[in-house]
């Protein structure tokens, strides 16, 4: 099919514009002016009136879980508590509709997501415990993950089932909290987390599916065409590779996926190799393809589970989690990169951030990453980190929207001078770290102009605070934001010669906006609205 968008002001790149495309075959063939592109379209072309939109390659979300962010559809749901009381009653209500959705069963292991302490009211913000949560249920299992997930909370039953008492050791990376009598009071830290969800029971396939279903719909909405999404964990790669090519054969989405893949020992990397499921290779349908191998160093900022060089400011006995030693990560390093892996490891604090980037060192060069490793978040790292990061030319998967919570507590977690450093995007930039744009959804926002927002003013949202912006030498403009959710992510995943720009012989992935981001005050530039996405040429999203 050929088809000719007209009459849209099209971002070609920074500073130049076009009015027109030609679409032939999911490509595009020319950008030009209206009359340049009528001269060529044939006749009975598909004519697409863009009405003065503004149209932009399709957003690439470098790192996302799609799978976990349609949890919502079968998890109890309290993002946006404001107390532990006002969990407890959200938390009732949820477990209500859970157990009267068709085919629900009112019994066995329920778990939810979405707390986060540092927004409840008053002075003390504790984490949520087992007397807490056994006053929604006492009788099941229950397990709510902080909603960055790297702290988990659960009730009595839920200690007793798994087997957890005052005798039960703290595993390595992780840390589970007692009371002053040693006492397990139901809160998990960093790798203690996976021994509670082991509780948990499997998704089913049909669930599975209409989970990452769902986020695809979602993700069309907002102008996301491509995504990085981390959906495998250990064993579960060919249950979720089949479930996407099922979701893809059938037309119930259009996104390009890049699968990142967490594996817990050597035999699942081989088993993938030997498949020969390594990065860049396909996966099956066109629209999937195998990304990185996902590593962790550490947990997160907000649960003080995120890896310090230094102690936490406001909690000195703890410097937080190393989910590995770094021995241990180099070794997983050189052997995934020797079998032709791309690797990128979650590292917020600079402690693990450091582990990540030296164990990057040892499989790169003055300048030359030919794997395309990088860093996920890379929240908390200082300038002689970020030198030595572009110095091998590593990749940083940021998500800018995080600045809507860790602007309101890193001052306290790391004190004045870390905080300088939190989110170091132009520092990134002008150093020539690549920076490739996502939200790590569900932990935040889906809409890439929320998150494109808070690169360019670093405020808080809906809001304005800081006046100024948090570390306003920090920001980007609109431009540099658009280009690291663009291209940027086109060239995280080897992919920047076909997608992240609207140019002859890339990939017609697009979306129009409703308002011109470029020119609008950028506060405003998250109320803008998404007109239509496409996704190889064929609408996945039309108002």
């Amino acid at each position: 099919m050929v088809t000719s968008v007209r009459n849209a002001r099209v971002y070609v790149e920074r500073g130049r514009f076009a009015e027109a495309l030609l679409i032939e075959d999911g490509l595009i063939r020319v950008v030009g002016t209206n009359r340049e592109v009528d001269d060529v379209s044939p006749i009975g072309a598909r004519v697409i009136d863009a009405q003065g939109a503004l149209v932009l390659p399709g957003f690439y979300d470098s790192h996302l879980h799609a799978a976990h962010a349609g949890h919502r559809l079968h998890e109890i749901q309290v993002r946006g508590v404001t107390s532990i009381e006002d969990l407890i009653q959200r938390a009732r209500s949820e477990l209500r509709r859970l157990d009267s959705a068709p085919g629900a069963s009112a019994e066995g292991p329920v778990q939810g997501t979405g707390w986060n302490q540092d927004e409840f009211d008053g002075p003390v913000r504790r984490f949520p415990d087992r007397r807490d949560l056994d006053r929604i249920t006492a009788e099941r299992p229950l397990i709510l993950s902080r909603v960055c997930g790297h702290t988990v909370s659960c009730n009595t039953r839920a200690l007793e089932d798994a087997g957890i008492d005052r005798n039960f050791p703290d595993p390595e990376g992780g840390g589970i909290e007692r009371d002053a009598g040693g006492a397990p009071t139901g809160v998990f830290h960093g790798s203690a987390t996976r021994i509670i969800r082991g509780l948990i029971r499997p998704y089913t396939d049909a669930q599975v599916k209409a989970q990452i279903t769902h986020t695809l719909g979602r993700a069309s909405a907002f102008g996301i065409t491509s995504i990085g999404s981390h959906d495998v964990f250990g064993d579960n790669g060919p249950q979720i590779v089949a479930i996407y090519n099922d979701i893809f054969a059938s037309g119930a989405a259009r996104v390009r996926v890049s699968l990142q893949c967490n594996f817990c020992t050597r035999r699942q990397l081989r088993d993938f190799y030997d498949r020969g499921w390594v990065t860049g290779a396909s996966l099956g349908h066109q629209f999937i393809t195998m990304g990185p191998l996902k590593l962790f160093a550490d947990g997160s900022l907000g649960s003080r589970t995120a890896y310090l060089l230094e102690p936490y400011t406001d909690e000195p006995d703890s410097r937080g989690y190393r989910d590995m030693d770094g021995q241990k990560m180099n070794r997983i390093v050189r052997e995934a990169d020797s079998l032709g892996y791309q690797v990128v490891t979650h590292a917020i604090g600079d402690g693990g951030v450091d582990m990540a980037v030296t164990s990057f060192e040892g499989v790169t060069g003055p300048r030359r990453n030919p794997k395309r490793h990088g860093v996920v978040h890379c929240e908390v790292a200082s300038r002689t980190l970020l030198e030595r990061m572009a110095a091998r030319n590593i990749i940083a998967l940021v998500q800018p929207v995080f600045l809507t919570h860790d602007l309101h507590v890193a001052v306290a977690r790391l004190g004045p001078e870390r905080a300088a450093y939190c989110h170091a995007f132009a520092t990134m930039k002008g150093l020539g770290i690549p920076l490739a744009f996502g939200t790590d959804h569900p932990v935040e926002s889906l809409n890439p102009l929320d998150c494109i927002r808070c690169a360019v003013l670093r405020q808080d949202l809906p809001g304005d605070e800081p006046p100024g912006g948090f570390f306003p030498a920090e920001r980007l403009d609109t431009a540099d934001a658009v280009d690291a959710y663009t291209w940027g992510s086109a060239f995280y995943s080897r992919e920047e010669g076909i997608k992240g720009r609207l140019r002859p012989g890339f990939f017609a992935d697009l979306t129009a906006l409703d308002r011109d981001i470029f020119q609008i005050p950028p506060q405003d530039i998250n109320k803008a609205g998404v007109v239509f996405t496409m996704t190889g040429g064929e609408f996945s999203f039309q108002q």
